[in-house]
């Protein structure tokens, strides 16, 4: 498990870290990590430029995403893109059935 890089992904925290962290090692939670965003294959693909003092937007809501799907460009990872870290399989796991088992008694005699 990577529990370093799951603890240094984000740089200031926020107060539901801990109960993250803890939903991921139990296992109630996947630590996928998607795409907020979409990465061109060059950067032309983008279809815009920064241009400093214009605050207009002619793309419109076309931006992202949207962007390239309307110019029907692939583009190199899409918005959402991203894998399970808890889809990964393991062969020699085993697994042992203590249900059947008594524990000792603890209580002095």
């Amino acid at each position: 498990m990577h529990i370093i890089s799951i603890t240094n992904e984000h740089s200031l925290p926020g107060q539901e870290l801990g109960n993250g962290l803890v939903d991921i090692l139990y296992g109630s939670t996947s630590p996928s990590g998607k795409l907020p965003y979409t990465i061109a294959k060059q950067a032309s693909d983008y279809g815009t430029a920064v241009v400093s003092g214009n605050d207009d937007y002619p793309e419109g809501l076309y931006i992202d995403y949207r962007h390239f799907d309307k110019a029907g460009i692939a583009p190199r990872y899409e918005f959402g893109f991203g894998l399970c870290e808890l889809s990964q399989y393991y062969p020699d796991v085993q697994h042992t059935d203590y249900s059947k088992h008594t524990l000792p008694s603890t209580t002095p005699a």
